[in-house]
């Protein structure tokens, strides 16, 4: 394989691993917000789990 080659593909899966990493991140916050906006201790969370 050349070296060209195994650079994209390396790149590749770091793109990859960012964007999950940036899709977590601003589910985190979403999370955070709803909480922080939250007034009634007993309302069913807005938070989604994977």
């Amino acid at each position: 394989m050349a070296l060209w080659t195994a650079l994209r593909r390396r790149r590749s899966k770091l793109d990859r691993r960012l964007d999950t990493l940036t899709r977590s991140r601003e589910a985190l916050d979403a999370c955070i917000r709803a909480t922080e906006q939250k007034t009634d201790p007993l309302a069913p969370s807005t938070c989604t789990t994977r």
